[in-house]
């Protein structure tokens, strides 16, 4: 049965880039990866749309800080050594802030949602070397209740029904605090 079988030609899914923008040779000899950071935040993009077959697009993104848009609690190590860069620990943090970016572009709404101090959270998002341009977030929520609630206030503000949002964090519980909540 192959009408499962999803083939991604890389040359198709990149075709609008330049080679020399989405290979990345130093890549390919370090780790055997041979994309460029930007082409491969389009090959995870293009592979999750084809696995999941969104057919409706989301409308807005509410995304955790600390262990989601970077590497480091930010309340521990203070907003010059969160980690956001291409190394081990930061990669997929750097990866994931051009994601964000990408779908800004193509017009789908950002906001963060973080248990945090907002002093601090803005210590993080001000950094000039941040990946994700904070300028462009719809809101940043910050505060000690419960994320499910900071959720829906925000919905309620945008007019944006729960069921046109993604809620992203690294924490099981936040999450299952906040899908208790929006059960669908």
């Amino acid at each position: 049965d192959h009408e499962k079988i999803i083939i991604l030609n890389p040359q198709e899914v990149f075709s609008y880039l330049a080679q020399d923008t989405w290979m990345n040779l130093t890549g390919l000899y370090q780790s055997g990866w041979p994309y460029s950071t930007e082409a491969t935040c389009e090959l995870a993009r293009i592979t999750f749309d084809k696995l999941y077959g969104i057919h409706e697009r989301k409308k807005i993104i509410i995304t955790d800080l600390d262990g989601t848009l970077w590497h480091g609690v930010i309340g521990e190590v203070g907003g010059e050594n969160i980690n956001f860069s291409a190394d081990e620990n930061g990669y997929k943090h750097l990866l994931y802030q051009r994601l964000l970016n990408r779908l800004i572009v193509e017009g789908v709404l950002v906001a963060v949602c973080s248990k945090n101090d907002i002093t601090v959270a803005r210590s993080g998002l001000s950094r000039t070397d941040l990946v994700l341009n904070a300028d462009n977030l719809i809101d940043v929520r910050v505060g000690w209740e419960p994320k499910s609630i900071m959720v829906e206030r925000l919905l309620h503000e945008i007019n944006v029904l729960p069921e046109s949002a993604v809620f992203i964090d690294d924490s099981a519980f936040e999450i299952g605090e906040v899908q208790s909540r929006f059960p669908n």
